[in-house]
């Protein structure tokens, strides 16, 4: 009979890039830093510790936290209610992004997973102005220049993926490194409005590495594209035309339903 050894699956998968799982790392520890929380070391960490229920209590209270949120108990509930949160706010194109999330591998500890659920998290205070006041812009200035600008990556992507060759599979981006794809910068790019960011089309990448076009930001300006650029606010804009109609048909509803049990008590009501 042929037995098969079960081994531990390491909490940083092979597949994951360093570089992305550094950059996410160091945010969430530097918002861990805001509310009292110890610096943890990998991603994996994340999975049972107080990080990512004190986020998600920020994002629903949109306030920092006096105090840390409970360390997660149960891991699988815990990543299912953050998949339900995240699934409420696209509201704009649900599928776009939260379909590729999996809750259960996230509990299991896959560092890519866990990656994505961070990566869209952070996407989604970043496109609240009240959540990236209170967190964003005050986290920002202190991430190294090296992540600052993984961080822009991946937010470049969630903002607009339809320049990449890879739409609808943007998790690629969080498990292969982008330093053969994308010049290396020793400063974070910056945005000064109101310029408009450039993409360079794939026949300027470099020939020899199957490239992906990438956000070029004028370099005269003081903020950071991560937290100010074009296409974020005309993704906010159109998430908040979409929450404007979406709340017209419920008070729509509301009143058709209204109007229909008045009518009912006109009719039942004896002469």
């Amino acid at each position: 009979m042929l037995l098969l050894q079960w081994k531990p699956r390491n909490s940083e998968d092979l597949s994951m890039d360093v570089d992305k799982a550094d950059a996410l790392t160091e945010w969430f520890n530097i918002f861990g830093d805001l509310v009292g929380l110890p610096h943890v070391n990998q991603l994996g960490e994340f999975v049972g510790g107080q990080h990512l229920p004190t986020i998600l209590k920020f994002m629903k209270e949109k306030s920092l936290p006096k105090k840390p949120a409970e360390k997660i108990l149960n891991r699988r509930e815990f990543f299912e209610s953050l998949l339900s949160h995240l699934t409420e706010l696209q509201k704009v194109s649900p599928n776009q992004y939260h379909s590729e999330l999996k809750s259960t591998a996230a509990s299991y500890g896959q560092s890519d997973e866990i990656a994505k659920f961070l990566s869209i998290t952070l996407y989604e205070i970043r496109m609240d102005p009240q959540l990236q006041a209170a967190a964003f812009d005050v986290i920002v200035p202190k991430l190294s220049a090296k992540n600052s600008n993984e961080l822009e990556i991946i937010m470049d992507y969630l903002d607009d993926n339809s320049q990449w060759p890879s739409v609808g599979n943007w998790s690629e981006i969080i498990k292969k490194s982008m330093s053969e794809n994308v010049p290396a910068r020793e400063t974070p790019r910056i945005y000064a409005t109101p310029s408009t960011p450039k993409r360079l089309p794939f026949r300027d990448l470099n020939k020899t590495v199957p490239g992906r076009p990438y956000a070029c930001y004028s370099t005269s300006g003081e903020i950071s594209v991560l937290n100010d650029s074009p296409k974020l606010r005309e993704n906010r804009q159109r998430r908040h035309i979409q929450d404007q109609d979406n709340q017209i048909r419920k008070l729509k509803s509301e009143l058709n339903e209204m109007t229909h049990e008045y009518d009912q008590m006109r009719i039942s009501k004896p002469n």
